[in-house]
């Protein structure tokens, strides 16, 4: 076998070495896109959750603090009187439902031994004591620190925010603003996705004034509006999965979830969140189309490169070599 004929089965073997390993590399790759999607898309629905939970409670510290430094409010807990309390709170409310289109400003004003001062939205039930079950409020008494958290109320899961009502350094009691995940979950449905708030089962006796508990597995529905074809689609939920692998689908829904927890850091419940089946599978073919195009272009590079460098071999290499093989043949014979 000449010379020319190795270099080319040489190049060519190389070649197609190449090409196998691109072929084998881009498949692994490929075969990864299905965990990398659902990873990403887990990631991507817990991180906008988290971040529409903060930008709510940012909204409801910031007032808080705000209202608890009214002057008003100041004097009706110094002097006990609970008319001026409602008196300003009905002002406030009627602020927000005119410029915010806030119905109802849920609102509750604690007393310095941690009972129920005015409850904006009922305001004749007051007086109880809240000591026993608020530990976020027998926190901010005890540090007169503002806090923020996800807290379980008579009527579920609530997202809280206290803050200390002082004057001269002196504690006077408490001002919280409690909002429900209502807001976050219109926000979700506009981009189509959807969210339930779940209470565990266990903590049921502290929600004992939830009216027509709707149960999922081993939860109850913290809200009083769902989307009930979603709420009967995740009733065939595996759980078990969901919980262990961190996300599971069905034929039209891709689940998730974030575990909820109180400011003590105790597991309360999950946020079961989904997005559409279809939009993850079409990001899953787009990034194969990806992987495929990639891999045919890399077969043409690779066979172009083959060509050229054959046919540059024997233009530049091979047949001046054999010319010179052949003068060399005729100076010898001669």
């Amino acid at each position: 076998m000449n010379l020319g004929k190795r270099l080319s089965i040489l190049i060519i073997s190389i070649s197609c070495i190449a090409l196998v390993i691109s072929f084998i590399v881009l498949n692994q790759y490929k075969s990864e896109i299905k965990n990398n999607v659902y990873e990403n898309t887990r990631a991507n629905l817990i991180t906008k959750l988290e971040d529409k939970i903060a930008g709510r409670l940012e909204v409801g510290i910031t007032n808080a603090i705000a209202f608890a430094n009214d002057k008003n409010i100041v004097d009706a807990l110094k002097t006990n009187n609970r008319n001026l309390a409602i008196e300003e709170l009905n002002e406030i409310a009627d602020k927000f439902s005119n410029e915010a289109n806030v119905k109802q400003l849920k609102i509750h004003i604690h007393t310095a031994d941690i009972k129920s001062f005015l409850r904006a939205w009922k305001p004749k039930r007051f007086g109880d004591d809240l000591s026993g079950f608020r530990h976020t409020i027998n926190k901010v008494k005890e540090t007169k620190k503002s806090l923020t958290t996800i807290e379980i109320g008579n009527i579920g899961i609530f997202l809280v925010a206290i803050t200390p009502v002082l004057e001269d350094g002196t504690y006077l009691g408490s001002l919280e603003i409690l909002q429900r995940f209502n807001i976050i979950i219109n926000q979700f449905k506009k981009d189509n996705e959807n969210l339930l708030v779940l209470l565990d089962n266990k903590f049921e006796s502290t929600a004992k004034l939830m009216k027509d508990k709707v149960k999922l597995s081993n939860y109850i529905l913290s809200q009083s509006k769902y989307d009930k074809d979603f709420f009967d689609a995740a009733g065939k939920i595996d759980f078990s999965t969901l919980l262990k692998e961190g996300y599971f689908l069905d034929d039209k829904y891709f689940y998730t979830f974030k575990t909820i927890q109180d400011f003590e850091g105790k597991n309360i419940g999950i946020s079961l969140i989904s997005e559409d089946k279809k939009v993850v599978d079409n990001i899953i073919d787009d990034t194969s189309s990806i992987i495929n195009t990639a891999l045919l272009i890399i077969v043409l590079l690779i066979v172009v490169l083959t060509t050229t460098i054959l046919t540059s071999l024997k233009k530049v290499v091979l047949n001046p070599l054999n010319d010179f093989q052949q003068g060399l043949l005729e100076f010898l014979n001669f």
